[in-house]
């Protein structure tokens, strides 16, 4: 495996199997779950607030 700075779609649409995308690709949706699980616990721990009531926070 080369390690060589290509382009996402070059690399994305590499029929030589030189570079892989994968790696990129786990990264990338990695942080972007830990974003969204970040705004998820954010907008219920919103939710819980304004509910002001411990028995209906949602898990």
């Amino acid at each position: 495996m080369e390690r060589s700075e290509k382009g996402f779609f070059s690399v994305l649409f590499d029929i030589s199997f030189k570079s892989f995308i994968t790696l990129r690709l786990v990264s990338v949706l990695y942080v972007f779950s830990i974003i969204f699980w970040f705004l998820v616990s954010l907008a219920l721990f919103g939710a819980s607030l304004l509910i002001r009531s411990p028995v209906h926070v949602v898990l």
